[in-house]
């Protein structure tokens, strides 16, 4: 496609608007291998699109087509252009509103994204014996760890070349790659008095993401996260319910990182402070929780599910230091929500694909760590709970996650496991109870997850050290 063409196509249309519009053109393939003691399944998609979106002050209006030529790029700037005259004000644009970069360093180089940028990218080979490679290797540490039942993996390449036009004239391209292997499984539960006896099984899956290519899989740790998953299923079989009430609470570098994802991340994406639904709302310059916190979005992190170049408006990534020993210093925020909250895109706009559009969101979100050692907090406690594995949760001022590993405390030290509960608790309060981070920080152990919100599901890391709440409400 004529890049001339798009770049005059926008500037005219916001001459005609006075509006601000993003093209984001995207052409992704997506290859995968189906195994089950063989392969079973060679499957591959190819998908193209657009999507244009336009704002103007508070107003604005989004458009996508799969069609990628100029002619379906007329058709969908007609259509935005369409949309906003109907929806603006005829008052000017006051200059707040236009969009910037908060920072002088985040100015979009047109061609630099990548230096091996290829734009035959879905021409990229598949590379199935590695796929195959990494399959089997965790197969066969399922086998030595005497694991039995049905075992079913699927192992997935996504490539993407994406670009971005602004009317602004700016110009990114960059091609975004990842792998992921997920298991399904139905796991035989041994008979203790015969473990070549089953008693009843365990069905469900997990998946291991790594941004990185194929070639920088990493098999052996891929391989042992599967076990323990499966060997924490085992063993919460005997599991007991905990007592409800309010406890100490030590979260394991395994999951603490999701709990700040769920805490205050999505409190302090722009859509949710503009919108009212955040209790940081207008607190910029004040603390927002214990002196020991230190939070962090950081989308450049190499090798983390977050990561990239440019986020998916064209802005560059960065490191956002969100609350600094416990003072509150930035929003994440899109271009849109940057321009309306006066403090400009910090990359964080981003979006599933073409069919979404972009909003505030994490990347790789990371508690800094401390001084104390991990032995010593729980030493301390006489009767608590210690969790080591989070599973679903759902964000805003009051959170709720998944406990699905846990163990009580009791005399300082961890006891019997418990059964999945949910831990809640308004995020604003409960920042103020951390009083201990450890030194043990590691990368989220999977890689990285999804989150899912307005703009569909997008990669994310959520990492941190141990740390301990005085108390959180269980049960």
């Amino acid at each position: 496609m004529d890049t001339e063409f798009i770049r005059n196509a926008l500037r005219e249309a916001s001459c005609r608007t006075g509006a601000f519009f993003t093209l984001y053109i995207e052409d992704r393939t997506e290859r995968s291998l189906i195994y089950q003691h063989e392969l079973k399944d060679l499957q591959s998609l190819r998908v193209q699109g657009a999507s244009l979106e336009g704002f103007r002050g508070e107003n604005r209006a989004s458009a996508y087509s799969g069609d990628v030529s100029e002619k379906g790029m007329i058709k969908l700037l007609t259509s935005v252009e369409e949309m906003l005259t109907i929806i603006s004000s005829q008052e000017d644009t006051p200059e707040s509103f236009l969009p910037r970069q908060s920072h002088d360093d985040a100015a979009s180089v047109p061609g630099d994204a990548s230096a091996e940028e290829d734009t035959t990218v879905p021409g990229l080979s598949f590379r199935e014996e590695i796929g195959l490679g990494i399959v089997r290797n965790c197969e066969r540490t399922l086998q030595e760890a005497g694991l039995t039942g049905s075992f079913r993996y699927r192992y997935t390449e996504l490539t993407r070349l994406v670009r971005v036009t602004t009317s602004s004239g700016e110009e990114t391209s960059e091609i975004q790659r990842n792998c992921a292997l997920r298991l399904y499984y139905t796991l035989d539960i041994p008979d203790e008095g015969n473990r070549n006896e089953s008693i009843g099984s365990i069905s469900g899956w997990t998946q291991f993401v790594m941004a990185a290519g194929p070639e920088d899989f990493p098999q052996d740790t891929c391989a042992a996260n599967f076990v323990d998953h499966l060997m924490s299923r085992l063993n919460r079989q005997q599991a007991k319910s905990v007592p409800k009430g309010s406890y100490p609470v030590v979260f394991s570098p395994n999951c603490g990182g999701t709990f700040w994802h769920e805490c205050c991340g999505h409190q302090l994406e722009g859509n949710a402070v503009f919108s009212h639904a955040s209790d940081f709302e207008g607190k910029i310059g004040e603390a927002v929780a214990s002196e020991l916190v230190t939070l962090v979005d950081d989308g450049t992190l190499p090798g983390a599910y977050g990561t990239g170049v440019y986020d998916d408006e064209g802005v560059r990534k960065r490191r956002n230091v969100l609350i600094d020993r416990g003072v509150l210093k930035q929003y994440m925020c899109d271009r849109y929500h940057g321009a309306l909250l006066g403090n400009g895109s910090n990359g964080c706009g981003r979006r599933q694909d073409y069919t979404f559009s972009a909003t505030c969101r994490m990347s790789n979100t990371l508690l800094a760590p401390g001084q104390d050692n991990p032995e010593d907090i729980v030493r301390e406690i006489p009767l608590g709970l210690y969790v080591k594995s989070l599973g679903g949760g759902s964000g805003g001022k009051v959170f709720s996650i998944l406990c699905t590993e846990g163990y009580m405390i009791r005399d300082g030290k961890l006891a019997e496991p418990i059964s999945e509960c949910m831990l809640s608790a308004r995020g604003s309060e409960v920042m103020f109870l951390v009083d201990r981070v450890c030194n043990d920080f590691v990368m989220e152990p999977s890689g990285g997850s999804y989150c899912g919100a307005g703009s569909g599901l997008v990669g994310v890391t959520a990492s941190s050290p141990t740390f301990r709440l005085k108390e959180m409400e269980v049960g």
